[in-house]
């Protein structure tokens, strides 16, 4: 799938070290990746001075009714429901509520928008052309899958950094 110039915004996590020897949190924070190759989308590194494990995360919002993955052809990726892979299925959370094509529990009703949004689950935007509607970054990071949550798996993951 051709998205652009970038295909998401990334930010440093668990307290990883990039290859330059400085803190992921401090460089990455809602970075741009940037279009490497055709319809291939990361990042690259001219000058690298230190080895190690850089975490970056993100969230990728897809339809519902379609299948989306994420392919590595260098590093892995980890989600709620898959320990780390090169090859990841986008089809939100198992198990959360409104949000899991798994288990094809999906909003479906212009009442439950609303529910969410009066409780913040679901965040909305207006440019004064589209209103746009998505998951509260927070409740997805709180929301625990089939493995844990991003959460507590970053927290697992600074302890090891």
């Amino acid at each position: 799938m051709n998205t652009g110039g970038n295909l998401n915004y990334w930010t440093g996590a668990a307290r990883s070290i990039d290859f330059s020897g400085s803190y992921a949190v401090e460089i990455y924070n809602e970075t741009a990746d940037s279009r490497i190759d055709g319809t291939d989308y990361g990042f690259e590194w001219s000058d690298i001075s230190q080895n190690g494990t850089l975490y970056l995360k993100t969230f990728f919002y897809t339809p519902t009714d379609s299948v989306y993955a994420l392919v590595a052809e260098n590093g892995t990726f980890w989600s709620p429901d898959e320990e780390f892979d090169s090859t990841i299925q986008l089809r939100g959370i198992k198990g959360m509520s409104y949000n899991s094509q798994a288990n094809n529990s999906k909003v479906e009703t212009m009442q439950d928008v609303f529910d969410f949004v009066s409780n913040g689950d679901i965040c909305v935007s207006n440019d004064g052309q589209t209103t746009s509607f998505w998951w509260n970054e927070n409740v997805l990071a709180n929301t625990i899958g089939m493995i844990d949550s991003q959460y507590n798996k970053e927290i697992l993951l600074a302890g090891s950094s």
